[in-house]
């Protein structure tokens, strides 16, 4: 089976108000300078578009897939730089994110297969500490159902008979 790791990433967004933006995210081995960013040409070790949620200017995304896993390569790095483009202007942030040592470690170590699942999470926060999150556990049952809500107003009055 093969393994798919995932960068869980944390941090500011180009816009300040809260919505779905349509977004490219790319990781960088290196800072590209703010002209390549505008022109949306520099070299990327990976990318992939998004509706990137928006709230209070900052964004959760969790990167990589089966179909667009992110290369063995990033997380031999000690630091990759995160840019979020809008899809539709020039509008873009740019942090770097700190690969743990510790997740490289565990990732040089022999784990048996039947201990872990296919999927890694790393979470990463930029400019700050990452740490490894445990296996993605089963999804529990369904919740009981909430409250009854507020009656709505009344409909049109129907044709005499």
């Amino acid at each position: 089976m093969v393994s798919s790791r995932r960068l869980s990433i944390h941090g500011p967004a180009p816009f300040k108000q809260s919505g779905v933006y349509e977004v490219q995210i790319s990781i960088c081995e290196n800072r590209p300078s703010e002209g390549s960013i505008s022109s949306k040409y520099f070299d990327k070790i990976w990318s992939s578009n998004f509706h990137l949620r928006v709230k209070d200017g900052n964004f959760s995304e969790s990167l990589g897939s089966e179909s667009n896993p992110i290369p063995d390569s990033v997380f031999d790095l000690s630091t990759v730089w995160i840019i979020v483009m809008d899809q539709f202007s020039t509008m873009h942030s740019i942090f770097d994110v700190k690969i743990s040592e510790q997740f490289t470690s565990m990732r040089k170590t022999e784990i048996s297969p039947t201990k872990i699942s296919h999927k890694t999470i790393l979470a990463v926060k930029p400019k700050g500490t990452s740490s490894i999150k445990g296996v993605v556990g089963e999804k529990g049952e369904r919740g009981t159902p909430g409250p009854t809500g507020d009656k709505g107003p009344p409909g049109p009055t129907g044709d005499k008979g």
